[in-house]
């Protein structure tokens, strides 16, 4: 074995507090976008999935990077985010939540109509027939 010796040039080096600080700031957005949401309890079945990550973070105080790598790296968080990463529709979603929010409501919106045309008495006047003679 020779000893090899290499000359680097550094042309900036990251703050890593900004840094870490940025990739909070992302994955806050993340998890407070409802398409998100809505993934992660199809996924995990699991209606707290969010607060749960989120609670996870918010206690995870100098182990904050830790925490956060472990969390990309679970099973869930990667099923999650492939669907999202393999769909172009659910894309454009996540990059409008207001968008994701006004669907959500007018689905729901639609519901209540449905369940309420269901419910009301129909306005066609009841015919009555003779028996067949």
């Amino acid at each position: 074995g020779k000893v090899l010796n290499f000359e680097v040039t550094v042309e900036y080096v990251n703050d890593r507090a900004k840094v870490l600080a940025d990739k909070m700031k992302e994955m806050d957005t993340i998890l407070g976008n409802p398409l998100f949401g809505m993934l992660a309890r199809e996924v995990t079945k699991d209606d707290d999935y969010v607060d749960k990550i989120q609670k996870r973070l918010d206690g995870a105080g100098d182990e904050l990077r830790m925490t956060l790598m472990d969390i990309v790296r679970t099973e869930e968080w990667i099923t999650i985010t492939a669907a999202i990463i393999g769909n172009p529709q659910l894309q454009e979603m996540m990059k409008d939540p207001e968008a994701m929010q006004k669907i959500m409501a007018g689905k729901e919106q639609a519901e209540g109509m449905s369940a309420a045309q269901a419910s009301a008495k129909s306005k066609v006047p009841e015919a009555e027939f003779d028996a067949d003679a």
